[in-house]
């Protein structure tokens, strides 16, 4: 067995960005303000701000991007990571954020139901899917 030699050049590969829409580019940016504000804001309960936001149908769409990225803080196994607005680059839970958002915004349930079960515990899916309902019914 003979050990390979990295340059440091091998490594600069820049990471694959998804194809998005300057709509869904422009909701990022929100998810992505939403995200640097919420750092240092107190964590919510899930079920709680689907329940306040459920009685409250006229809430903004700002509204709906915080309790869903306070949300996801919870739901997911480990914290999701956004960039700062603007970045061209996309983290992975960028990704999966905006191909949830579009396949939602298009009734495309089935994926959204793939993508939910792919990395959502089952107790927390169905506020999930209310919130990234709620986030993309404002856009329309």
């Amino acid at each position: 067995m003979t050990a390979v030699l990295l340059h440091h050049s091998d490594w600069d590969v820049p990471a694959p960005s998804a194809d998005t829409s300057d709509e869904m580019r422009k909701l990022l940016n929100t998810v992505r303000l939403a995200a640097l504000k919420c750092r240092s804001a107190a964590r919510s309960e899930l079920f709680e701000a689907c329940a306040v936001l459920s009685m409250e149908r006229k809430a903004a769409q700002n509204v709906y991007v915080t309790a869903l990225i306070k949300g996801l803080a919870t739901a997911l196994p480990k914290r999701p990571i956004f960039f700062r607005s603007g970045v061209s680059d996309l983290s992975f839970d960028e990704i999966w954020l905006t191909s949830a958002l579009r396949c939602c915004n298009e009734g495309d349930w089935a994926s959204v139901n793939f993508l939910l079960r792919s990395r959502i515990a089952p107790q927390h899916r169905r506020n999930i899917l209310f919130l990234l309902h709620g986030v993309v019914g404002h856009r329309k």
